[in-house]
């Protein structure tokens, strides 16, 4: 899946990228050595790419030392430090790892004002997963506190190296399987369509490079409701979300269709908790639906889809990479079509002592999908995050899109047996970029959070 990034180092791949405001008495000294303490703990991190007669292997180095830049902008005012320090933090978000010179890592600290700091962590999917970062900002925050304190680290390395994890995934993963897999995907995907918004431009470039992030966190109230409706109905949040996504796309393209690619992730079954390294997949749910579908009967066959799904293990679509290559396959487009991807275990933040952290949305980010639907669940809520790339929707689309989610929301939940044809149809060009009035933003359920 990577080895485009690691022949052509200069490939953007792709990179996950956290900011925090972190305010209070920081010691620069000690968080450098922290990272390095942590980075040191996890092979992944020191792993690298090495090419030998023409042949690459990876190589892990033993040990490595890791440095932590630091840029001053407390000689500016505040708001334009701030501004400069977000400039760096999309530029740092939209740079490329290089394979060959490990870690897979980056972090840079930039100072606001007096006691007030900028930091940036940057990783690639090859090295880490959702739950590794979460691992990550853990071991991080707690090698912290204990050297402020001045104790020594008490993490330690995973009781298995992630070469013994993948030895073991290799053993399970029979020739057998694989042929299972493939055989099973190609037949989902077979019949599968690349669909078009109503609010897409009827002339865009083929290959777009960045896409934009708008997150929304859910009111509480609202985010209550949802909670409430899922455990009365015994669904998941995520099929929630995933029920509720499908029939929007259905009604703005008129295909009585769900297909989407989502986020699995197989530690549970290796049970691997402590180990840093991508161990996740994709899964492709494809379900065609019928006008009279209601709301939750859908949501119910999509969760068994689901279940079956990982109970058969038939999770790993990233084997369908080298089958349906995207300049002699269309199908492997399709699944770059729409991404719902479920967060919810991801940590939104580090702990030091003394020091206040705020998390930083992120505006930019390398397209992988031309639309991605994430649903993440943070301490302080549910947060629906859209990223889209702007040259291919045009002005409003997007906002009207996310309006009409909140709509779905609220319609859903007062009548969780409503069909398919009784919602909105969304398929008129002009509607869906008419800007949205006043009267229709002050009935939001979402707030939109933003840098």
């Amino acid at each position: 899946m990577y080895f485009p990034f690691i022949v052509n180092p200069r490939e953007q791949g792709k990179i996950i990228a956290r900011a925090y405001i972190l305010e209070g008495k920081l010691n620069r000294r000690i968080l450098k050595q922290a990272i390095n303490y942590v980075v040191n703990l996890h092979e992944r991190l020191r792993t690298c790419v090495t090419k030998i007669n023409g042949e690459y292997f990876e190589e892990i180095k033993p040990h490595l030392a890791v440095d932590l830049p630091f840029i001053d902008l407390s000689k500016h005012r505040e708001k334009k430090a701030a501004t400069k320090a977000n400039e760096i933090y999309i530029k740092e978000g939209l740079k490329p790892m290089n394979f060959r010179v490990p870690p897979l890592l980056r972090t840079k600290l930039i100072k606001l004002s007096k006691n007030r700091y900028y930091f940036i962590f940057t990783a690639h999917h090859a090295a880490i997963d959702g739950p590794s970062l979460k691992i990550l900002l853990d071991q991080l925050s707690n090698t912290y506190q204990e050297l402020v304190r001045g104790k020594q680290p008490s993490s330690k390395p995973s009781r298995i190296s992630f070469l013994q994890y993948e030895e073991s995934f290799n053993t399970w993963f029979t020739k057998e399987k694989e042929e299972r897999m493939c055989a099973f995907w190609k037949r989902q995907v077979r019949h599968s369509q690349v669909f078009h918004l109503p609010f897409e431009k009827t002339r865009y470039p083929r290959n777009f490079d960045t896409s934009r992030i708008r997150d929304y966190l859910l009111k509480p109230t609202w985010a209550n409701r949802v909670n409430g409706f899922c455990e009365t109905h015994g669904i998941s949040r995520f099929v929630f979300f995933l029920t509720l996504a499908s029939l929007l796309i259905s009604r703005y393209t008129g295909w009585l269709l769900a297909q989407n690619a989502s986020a699995a992730n197989i530690r549970s079954n290796f049970l691997e908790s402590d180990i840093v390294g991508n161990l996740g997949s994709q899964l492709f749910v494809y379900q065609k639906l019928k006008k009279t579908d209601s709301f939750i009967g859908l949501a119910e066959v999509l969760s068994d889809k689901i279940y079956q799904l990982l109970e058969n293990k038939l999770y790993p679509v990233n084997l369908l990479i080298p089958l349906f290559p995207p300049s002699k396959d269309k199908n492997f487009e399709i699944m770059r079509q729409l991404s719902i991807v479920h967060a919810p275990d991801t940590r939104d933040s580090i702990d030091f002592p003394d020091v206040v952290t705020t998390p930083i949305s992120r505006s930019t980010t390398p397209t992988l999908f031309r639309l991605v639907l994430n649903l993440r669940e943070p301490k302080h809520g549910l947060i629906y995050s859209v990223h889209y790339p702007p040259n291919i929707y045009v002005k409003h689309g997007i906002d009207r899109m996310v309006y009409n989610l909140q709509q779905f929301t609220r319609i859903v939940i007062e009548n969780p047996r409503i069909r398919l044809n009784q919602l909105p149809d969304l398929r008129d060009r002009k509607a869906a970029s008419k800007p949205l009035k006043q009267s229709e933003r002050n009935q939001a359920i979402m707030n939109l959070i933003e840098i």
